[in-house]
């Protein structure tokens, strides 16, 4: 599923099934996103190695959003959840 390093960062998305970066994958997916989800996306766009760092309730403080909000935003892109991005 998806490893971490920064700039490269590699996911199987569930409903793509397409193995591709985090940031193709977000920008594949963004204008689906509600307002709140697309600042999430910003926010983990702009800071990858935040992600497999601090937890879902740090990034959404960071993006003045709910950390529901950004497990959402992790299901809206295929993910299973907030640990999958971690991964």
């Amino acid at each position: 599923m998806l490893s971490y390093a920064p700039c490269g960062m590699k996911l199987k998305l569930q409903k793509m099934g397409d193995n591709q970066t985090i940031q193709q994958a977000i920008q594949h997916k963004y204008q689906e996103l509600s307002k709140s989800q697309q600042k999430v996306a910003s926010f983990i766009l702009k800071n990858l190695q935040t992600v497999g760092v601090h937890s879902a309730a740090y990034v959404g403080e960071k993006s003045d959003v709910s950390e529901t909000t950004v497990i959402r935003f992790c299901y809206a892109i295929g993910l299973s959840g907030y640990a999958e991005l971690q991964r």
